[in-house]
């Protein structure tokens, strides 16, 4: 805290008079900042001085902690147990955050959709009705609930598709190489996958990770697959 000294020189002796004052008597310069003490084992905080000039704000000890003195439980305070939309219990680990994708029983978790994705993918390649099939019949990691993934599914994992997708229609969206999510799930994937989208009685919707290109495509064509709970 800066005093402000003022000297005064009485008569003809030699008496030097020095009168001094806390500057918080008289406010302070508008928008100064100045350390302050926080307490508890804190670094010292910082506190404005008002817009009238009137006086110092409160401390802001915001550089020691939470910032917050209520008993609101982090982000990261989970058991690493999260539940999945369909009611099981995964014994995932690497999802603390909550936002970050991590492992899931048969696969790799996004914490966004709560969707366990298959991986590996499924072997080979199939067509629109073996891949299906290959999904309601799949029973991975004692789980048995397993489907093929919707066509928003794949929106929602690529990310970044123009307005032909968002309008239902064809289209692209990012590659999985330039999707955060897809590449921090899968690593580097360029292959072709069904949804189980359908778009007429012979033709269903497909995602292709190398270009991020959503189209409809013959269901007598073979794909890859993964499957999703």
């Amino acid at each position: 805290m800066r005093n402000t000294c003022l000297a005064f020189v009485f008569g003809l002796a030699p008496l030097l008079f020095v009168a001094c004052e806390s500057e918080d008597a008289h406010g302070c310069v508008p928008g100064e900042v100045r350390e302050c003490p926080c307490g508890g084992g804190l670094p010292d905080g910082t506190q404005t001085c008002n817009e009238d000039g009137g006086g110092w704000g409160e401390c802001d000890c915001g550089g020691g902690g939470d910032g917050d003195t209520d008993s609101d439980t982090d982000a990261d305070a989970d058991s690493d147990a999260d539940t999945d939309a369909d009611g099981d219990t995964d014994t995932d680990e690497g999802t603390d955050s909550g936002t970050e994708p991590g492992d899931c029983d048969g696969g790799r978790y996004d914490p966004v959709t709560g969707l366990c994705w298959q991986h590996p993918k499924a072997d080979g390649i199939h067509t629109w009705q073996q891949a299906v099939a290959l999904c309601a019949d799949l029973d991975l990691e004692g789980h048995a609930d397993w489907q093929l993934p919707g066509r928003q599914d794949f929106v929602d994992l690529l990310g970044g598709c123009d307005e032909g997708v968002l309008a239902e229609g064809a289209g692209y969206c990012q590659s999985c190489a330039d999707s955060q999510k897809c590449t921090a799930l899968f690593g580097p994937d360029a292959n072709w996958y069904w949804s189980s989208s359908q778009d007429t009685s012979g033709s269903a919707w497909a995602a292709g990770f190398g270009t991020g290109a959503v189209y409809e495509g013959y269901t007598g064509i073979v794909y890859h697959v993964r499957c999703v709970r």
